[in-house]
């Protein structure tokens, strides 16, 4: 049992140093005017990494905090899908022209923003595009990348759980299934998003947001 702390208490030390600030990558068309674009909706966070709707909205939020920072008028989340549930539109079908102008045209926007992150193990990457609503043009376009180290901390969770596990299984003298049981679980909270990672992601969103041009 201690061997197995020790050994978890290492894999912490080693998320901790291991971490290392994000890249990323920004192009901006020479037809993204500011003035023209102030007005913008965040329609959807697509990709494979996460699915679920409180961190699509978390994911979300960090971006319209950094469009905000530069003067771009954002409208709510909460409000752009309710306004696209109503009328019945998917906003992850957002895939073609026509759909983009429908999006835009519904929500009243000549832009709209659309946040990827595709499935990775240990490194985060984001694409944000800001797309005209009449054109399907890309305006803006950025990507963002960092070291997550996703897999480490599901190892750790399955120790965390394995040796919580362990010491439950002991007091009732099933020491062995309780490990396994509680490094199961801890496996499962290793994958669900982590502070690290919505931290991470916040970097990479706050560097993007500082090649934005300035709204107006």
């Amino acid at each position: 049992m201690k061997k197995m702390i020790i050994v978890m208490v290492m894999l912490v030390m080693c998320v901790v140093i291991s971490g290392c600030g994000p890249t990323v990558d920004v192009v901006s068309s020479p037809h993204f005017s500011p003035v023209k674009y102030n007005q913008i909706a965040i329609v959807d966070v697509v990709g494979g990494a996460y699915n679920r709707s409180n961190d699509k909205n978390l994911i979300a939020n960090k971006f319209q905090m950094e469009l905000m920072r530069k003067g771009y008028r954002v409208i709510e989340r909460e409000k752009v899908q309710a306004i696209l549930k109503e009328q019945q539109f998917q906003a992850s079908d957002v895939t073609s022209r026509e759909s983009i102008a429908k999006a835009g045209e519904i929500l009243n926007v000549p832009a709209i923003v659309l946040v990827d992150i595709p499935k990775f193990k240990d490194t985060v990457i984001i694409t944000v595009k800001i797309v005209d609503a009449q054109t399907g043009l890309t305006l803006w376009m950025g990507t963002g990348e960092g070291k997550s180290n996703r897999a480490l901390n599901t190892a750790i969770g399955v120790g965390v759980g394995a040796v919580a596990g362990a010491v439950v299984g002991k007091d009732s003298g099933e020491a062995g299934t309780g490990a396994v049981i509680g490094g199961v679980a801890g496996g499962i909270t290793g994958y669900a998003l982590s502070p690290s990672e919505e931290k991470l992601m916040g970097k990479i969103m706050k560097k993007m947001g500082e090649e934005l041009p300035l709204g107006m």
